[in-house]
């Protein structure tokens, strides 16, 4: 069996968040299922042992115990934190559990699913392939995973496994050999499943049609069974490759230097843009640095210069602003407090989980140094998210967080997120690829993701006295909106800021904010004096 790495799974969850690709572009999304398998595969012994030498009778209701303990753990955590219920072992182990559980109740000396009536194995397992085809035709992308509807292609799995006994349909259908056939190449048709669709919509940019779907699905199984054919039965058959085990370590070695080698050379040269320079052009915009995402607030890379004035607070879509928002306020400097996916609201708790610090212990930091800060009126605090502040979600603790910051005398300004379209990325990639002319990259204003976010916004600022920025006025014209203007291309992404729009960027919030300029410098010069 080829080998498996166990990384895949925490790389995946860390990963996710604003700056994140889409998960079908992703052509190695499905090695976190493997890794989940490996972390089971090295936990299961390790626990199984000591009941197995101590006390084999406790077996059963300890596994039983641990696959409630990880459905709960599941259904609790798929809302709360998607990312990490999706991608790590403890709210995915149930479904392997259940497999567990199975192979101990079959494993019994009585053999009780052996001794079960005709009657009962037929309505069992047709009762499971019944759950599976429910799955199969009422699933998609919007049903909850691991959510409660996982129970239905899993338990059905359960029942096949205990019930499909000869003499059942069941049986029958599933050893049909065509179906018996795709059995065998199921594990290689899953590794290759994925690259062919993600490699086919990075290039074509369009999903495929149901005739290139099918030719795909055709690649799939033909790769698949070449891979069973000259990978895994060779690997499988003692003495097959006629290697010693010592050769094969070897040859295991050196293909890890090999990616090791590789992989450190894409990370360093972020990718070998380079091979297309329109690439260059959709590079992520962090601001003042990508160091800036979480770092310690008092890291001189998220500064413009010492003691600055203008304080940027906010996830990926405040970063963005930074740069620019340094050109405008050169003078009084800028300091750049952000993490993506972390809106900018104290004590906002369902943000994706961050790898280096959690989005409420770091928004906790920003309040605690705001409220300590000395001559808070010398400061202006420009406040940006992806999420609509002023919704049901957000609403209390932005107008909690505006109340405060303004007793103490800060200036407040709320800037928008952009337009969010939803054809931008595949219009970008088309053209990034072809002429790196996105003019034609245009789009109807109602036709946003987020339209109703801009009016009540601007609501919300003034109810609360707040100065509010609207970054649609820079993208449309009326309600025709676009991501090119005078050649420069506004968006690196469906809402990011690209890097060459700095300066566009720049001369739009001067624009907007130059009496809320010149009344910081009215305010420093006072200081001054």
């Amino acid at each position: 069996m080829p080998p498996r790495c166990s990384r895949p799974t925490f790389y995946f969850f860390l990963k996710t968040g604003y700056f994140d690709i889409s998960a079908e572009l992703k052509p190695l999304l499905h090695t976190w299922s493997l890794a989940v398998e490996e972390h089971y595969y090295i936990l299961f012994p390790l626990a199984l042992m000591p009941l197995w030498r101590h006390g084999r009778k406790l077996i059963l209701p300890v596994f039983a115990a641990i696959f409630v303990a990880s459905l709960l753990f599941a259904q609790w955590s798929v809302h709360r934190h998607p990312s990490m219920a999706f991608y790590l072992l403890p709210a995915r182990a149930w479904e392997i559990l259940l497999g567990t559980l199975c192979a101990i109740l079959l494993s019994r000396k009585e053999q009780p699913m052996l001794m079960a009536p005709q009657w009962l194995n037929q309505l069992g397992s047709l009762i499971g392939l019944a759950l599976i085809v429910v799955a199969i035709f009422a699933f998609d992308g919007k049903t909850l995973s691991p959510g409660p509807a996982m129970l239905v292609p899993t338990v059905g799995a359960a029942l096949i496994i205990l019930f499909a006994r000869p003499g059942t349909i069941a049986n029958s259908v599933l050893g049909l050999p065509g179906v018996v056939l795709i059995g065998i190449v199921s594990y290689s048709a899953y590794l290759w499943h994925q690259p062919a669709l993600a490699f086919f919509r990075l290039y074509f940019v369009e999903d495929p049609s149901h005739g290139v779907a099918l030719a795909l699905i055709a690649l799939v199984f033909a790769l698949a069974w070449l891979t069973y054919r000259y990978v895994e039965t060779p690997f499988r058959a003692r003495g097959a490759l006629n290697l010693t085990r010592r050769q094969v370590f070897a040859f295991a070695l050196l293909g890890l230097l090999a990616m090791g080698v590789i992989g450190f050379a894409g990370h360093h040269w972020r990718g070998f843009p380079s091979r297309n320079e329109q690439t260059l052009r959709l590079g992520q915009n962090g601001g003042l640095s990508f160091a800036c995402s979480g770092a310690e607030l008092d890291d001189k890379r998220c500064q413009s210069k010492p003691d600055p004035k203008i304080i940027l607070w906010g996830d990926s879509y405040a970063m963005h602003l930074a740069q620019a928002l340094a050109d405008v306020y050169p003078d009084q400097g800028l300091w750049q407090m952000t993490l993506s996916s972390c809106p900018p609201v104290p004590g906002y708790m369902d943000a994706p989980i961050k790898a280096a610090i959690t989005c409420d212990a770091y928004n906790e930091r920003v309040i605690q140094r705001l409220r300590t800060l000395p001559h808070p009126e010398q400061y202006t605090v420009v406040m940006s998210s992806t999420s609509n502040l002023s919704g049901k979600v957000f609403r209390e603790g932005t107008s909690r967080t505006f109340k405060e910051l303004g007793a103490l005398g800060y200036k407040l300004v709320l800037v928008s997120a952009t337009p969010r379209y939803g054809g931008t990325l595949k219009c970008l990639k088309m053209h990034a690829r072809q002429d790196g002319d996105f003019s034609s990259c245009t789009f109807d204003f109602k036709d946003t993701m987020n339209y109703t976010f801009f009016p009540a916004q601007r609501k919300f600022s003034e109810e609360h006295n707040v100065r509010f920025v609207d970054l649609s006025k820079l993208f449309c014209d009326g309600q025709s909106c676009g991501i090119q203007k005078d050649g420069v291309l506004l968006l690196r992404d469906e809402g990011h800021m690209s890097t060459e729009s700095t300066g566009k960027l720049a001369a739009f919030l001067r624009g907007e904010l130059r009496p809320a300029a010149a009344q910081v410098a009215g305010t420093a010069a006072g200081q001054a004096r």
